[in-house]
This record gives structure tokens, sequence and C-alpha cells, in this order.
């Protein structure tokens, strides 16, 4: 099998390089090449990263520099170069030393995808279960757990064209955009046992809140009503989840309360639902 582990590089993560690129150096499964995308580097300062890898690595100068762009030129890249896994990470994460090897040994043809656990540097789940497998968009459709850091996806399982379309994704929350579009064209995830990413968190990258504050619920109103409206597009179905978000949005704004949800796994933007759920 022919692995890569890809990552997009830029200046606001430098700090992190050392730590990053060791964990990468780390890993027990050695035959992996590192792709790099390079978003906002001098080129000398990208290949001072390069130098860094054990591995052989390659530095690719970017598609565009939001998140989408650079993120789904990485999935475009490596399916171009003929790898077949790509196991895939933040600049400024690390990762447990025997990541790649799980996931290449959990590896079947009944998956797309592979998903682990988050965890901070302290080591505390950010998540507090994970589900086996992830069969259908329904499973992340007012939540999310799959994020590009914890994840690894078989590229060469999605389509030129398919991928293609993914640039339609111009969201803060991407990633979400991305497995759900991966999900609705029928693709499966698994989940990968005893697998670690230790996520940074820091104001930039916070995806989403369990806290049931004013902020946060305005927030999730918001990021909802951005990621429903991108997938109308593909899937028209949507259009009664965009409805209910509306509402809910007019009665937060006449300072009507909005009931959130009680039984949570800690998920992001897992504090509200749809509140049209159950009509016909």
């Amino acid at each position: 099998m022919k692995v890569a582990f890809g990552s997009t590089i830029y200046k606001e993560g430098l700090q992190y390089a050392e730590e990053f690129s060791a964990s990468i150096n780390a890993q027990t499964y050695k035959d992996f090449d590192v792709l790099l995308i390079n978003d906002n580097l001098t080129e000398v300062e990208g290949e001072s990263i390069c130098h860094k890898f054990h591995n052989p690595s390659f530095l690719i100068p970017s598609k565009g520099h939001t998140i989408f762009e650079t993120r789904t030129f990485l999935l475009e890249e490596a399916r171009r170069r003929g790898y077949e896994l790509l196991v895939i990470g933040d600049f400024d994460d690390c990762f447990s030393e025997e990541r790649i090897e799980n996931i290449v040994k959990a590896v079947c043809p009944q998956y797309t995808f592979y998903y682990h656990d988050l965890r901070d540097f302290s080591g505390n789940l950010q998540f507090k279960t994970m589900p086996p497998t992830t069969e259908d968009v329904s499973m992340i459709l007012e939540y999310n757990y799959l994020g590009m850091g914890n994840t690894a996806i078989c590229v060469q399982q999605l389509q030129e064209d398919f991928l293609k379309t993914i640039y339609e994704g111009n969201t803060k929350v991407f990633d979400w955009y991305l497995y759900t579009r991966i999900l609705a064209e029928g693709h499966k995830g698994k989940f990968v046992p005893q697998t670690n990413t230790y996520y940074r968190l820091h104001e930039r990258n916070l995806a989403g809140s369990i806290a049931e504050t004013k902020e946060s619920i305005q927030k999730e109103i918001q990021v909802k009503l951005e990621h429903y409206g991108l997938l109308e597009k593909r899937m028209p179905e949507l259009k009664d989840w965009i409805e209910g978000y509306k509402m809910l949005e007019e009665r937060f704004q006449k300072g009507i309360s909005i009931s959130t949800t009680t039984m949570r796994k800690g998920y992001w933007w897992e504090l509200l639902e749809n509140p049209k759920k159950g009509e016909k």
C-alpha cells in the first residue's frame, strides 16, 4: 500500500514545527512519504521543514490559501500522485507513535475513511465516545466528530470529479462539510482504537463548544445555517433544516429561550437539534 502523511504548513504554525516533525519521525510504521502543502511560507522556510523528516518529503506550492482550498488540494495531490492512503494531520498537532501503523492495519475494502480519538495535550479525550463505524450521513448531520486531524482517507476511492466539487465548501467548518459530502456519496468510515491525535486548543481552531452560553448558541445557529446552506445544493432535503434553524435564529434575536440537548457526547455543534425533526 502506498501511504502518505499530509498536512498544510503555514507561518503561524512555525513555532510547532519541531514537535510536529518529531511526532511524524517517531511513527512505528516507516514506509510512507510526507506531503506538505505550502500555504504562506517562503520556499526556503518550507524546505527547512522538509529537511526535518526522516521519510521522503515533498513541498507542494498551495493552490489557494483558504482552509477549504488547501485541504481539497491536498486530497487532489495525494490522489494524483497515486497514494492509496492519506493520513492527515494539522501542523500544530502531534500524534501517537502507532497512529499510521494502526490505521494501515485497519484498512479494508468496505471503508473509505478511518478516524480515531482526539485528545488535548494533557491527554484528555475531546469526545466521550466514538461510534465503531460511520455509515450514514445522518450520523454527523447535526454534530461532528470527524476532522482532518483525526482521520485518514483512501483517496483513490474518491473520484476526481467529486473532489473538484469539494471546492464548493467555502466554510470555516470545512471538515464537517467534507465528511458529510463523502458519506452522502455512499462511502463509510471505521473507528481505529488505541490511536490518538493530540489537538492543540486555541481560539483559532476551536470548532464548537458544549457550554450553554449565549455566544455558543448564537455561533452554532450561524454555523449550521451556513453549513446546511452549502450542502443544500447537493442535498435538497436540507431545506426544512434551514427553515428550522432560521426559526431558532428568529427566536434567539427576540430573546426567547432556546432549549438545548441534554444527552451529549461532547461532539462539535451538539448543543442544538433541528426544531423541525419529526415533522412529516
